[in-house]
């Protein structure tokens, strides 16, 4: 999964770092600068709603899970808000979510410019941008 979703933002233009563990992910974040941080929910300690709650307020966090229902996933769902992709999702939703959360930066909650987009059936399928006008942080 992880190489997937690297090669997805690579071919977007996206210069990507990936690691499989939370101690890891801490440590290259500690080190350098990175615009946006994507963990999956359970990583090994610390897991994602750890590293979320770490990094919110310095970048943009991105969770992935595939147990949303789960007690963590529950947390983390509230905690993220909108910054939180259940699997699976479409690779259109990944670069969707992630071109939002660039440009909204870190620890912001959609504003009232921008719309989640959900198909019939309520799922999440990305955001719709009403304004093109830049925000200032």
């Amino acid at each position: 999964m992880r190489r997937a979703l690297s090669l997805i933002l690579k071919a977007e233009k996206y210069d990507t770092v990936t690691t499989g563990s939370g101690p890891r992910a801490t440590r290259l974040l500690e080190r350098g600068r990175y615009d946006l941080l994507l963990t999956d929910l359970f990583v090994p300690a610390p897991d994602g709603l750890d590293l979320f709650n770490r990094w919110s307020g310095e970048l943009p966090v991105l969770i992935l899970t595939g147990f949303a229902q789960s007690p963590r996933g529950m947390l983390a769902r509230g905690a993220a808000g909108d910054a939180f992709l259940e699997k699976p999702f479409s690779a259109q939703t990944l670069r969707e979510t992630v071109a939002v959360l660039l440009t909204r930066g870190p620890d912001r909650k959609m504003g009232s410019d921008e719309d989640g987009v959900m198909d019939s059936h309520g799922n999440h399928r990305g955001y719709r941008i009403k304004s093109k006008q830049r925000r200032d942080r």
